[in-house]
């Protein structure tokens, strides 16, 4: 083969190696002695290890086997000690799929909320992420949470205080943050929006804005770094700015409405400048200003829009 063609090769294959890894490794970073962060590439969901004495505490689950399991190749690669403690932060199957590669003698926590989500929809949001990843999904069991909480709980496992937060129906019918109130660490998940534009789909934005209040009523003021379920983490100002965009979507889609334009017209003509920046934005905007327009139609007539958030189920206290 020619030299010039070895060259180009060579740079078309570095180029594709750094575009698209092949095992998603490397993506575990050290955020203090005792929480790691795992980053999704691509856009994909993020995860978060607690390391006790004791055991390990991980939040959400990865979206497929493979990217579970790729997940637990770098876990061990920072500690041997087993898996005590799976938190779901929410329902949606991208944060949940891999738990049958990751919970294995864990025991799976998430919120009432999040579980009645789960038991009445989780198989039908999981076989609709299988038709999307069909080349990546093989068997993805629907692995049901073990305990649940509503409004607070506390995880003690090594001497180790992990603090959860149901802050209630958000961007699911119920979502919940990992607090760490010694490490000044918030995993705020799909709540909170940091450097990407937030999926707004099944949400109400009224009731987003309530559960990022009791969010940082949880917390008290003990947060420096805000850890999102997709995207860059942030800091404490994360969770404010999240708050400003949901406020600016009402907003506007209030004033469409007022001026009488249709839901259509409003998605052309919305425009959020100060959000400009976000990644996805120019994909998600109009679908939310979508969204956000019926839910405040249906405000105005007195209904609670979308899905309603369901009755918790009999509690059972997490240790």
């Amino acid at each position: 083969m020619p030299r010039r063609a070895l060259t180009l090769l060579a740079v078309v294959l570095a180029v594709l190696s750094a575009a698209v890894p092949a095992s998603g490794l490397e993506r575990l970073k050290r955020v203090t002695d005792r929480f790691y962060f795992f980053q999704g590439d691509f856009g994909n969901p993020n995860s978060g290890v607690i390391v006790t004495p004791d055991g390990l505490v991980l939040i959400d689950a990865q979206w497929s086997t493979a990217a579970a399991a790729d997940f637990l190749l770098e876990i061990r690669e920072v500690s041997d000690r087993p898996i005590r403690f799976l938190v779901y932060t929410h329902a949606h199957a991208d944060h949940i799929s891999g738990a049958h590669v990751l919970a294995r003698g864990a025991t799976v926590v998430a919120s009432a909320s999040t579980a009645r989500e789960m038991e009445e929809r989780g198989r039908e949001t999981i076989e609709t992420l299988k038709e999307r990843i069909r080349n990546q999904a093989d068997d993805l069991p629907l692995v049901l949470p073990a305990l649940t909480f509503t409004e607070r709980a506390v995880i003690q496992v090594g001497g180790v205080e992990v603090i959860l937060i149901d802050a209630g129906r958000g961007h699911s019918w119920g979502d919940t943050a990992v607090h760490l109130p010694a490490e000044g660490i918030l995993y705020a998940a799909d709540l909170v929006a940091t450097n990407r534009f937030p999926w707004i789909r099944d949400s109400s934005t009224r009731e987003w804005l309530a559960a990022l209040s009791r969010l940082s009523a949880g917390a008290g003021g003990s947060i420096e770094r805000v850890f999102p379920g997709h995207g860059e983490p942030g800091g404490a100002a994360s969770i404010e700015k999240t708050k400003r965009l949901l406020k600016a979507l009402r907003r506007e889609a209030g004033a469409a409405i007022e001026a009488g334009l249709s839901s259509v017209e409003a998605q052309r003509r919305v425009r959020l400048a100060e959000f400009s920046s976000l990644d996805n934005y120019e994909f998600r905007l109009p679908p939310a200003v979508g969204r956000v327009y019926d839910e405040m139609e249906s405000e105005k007539e007195g209904i609670a829009p979308g899905l309603p958030a369901p009755a918790p189920p009999a509690e059972r206290p997490a240790p």
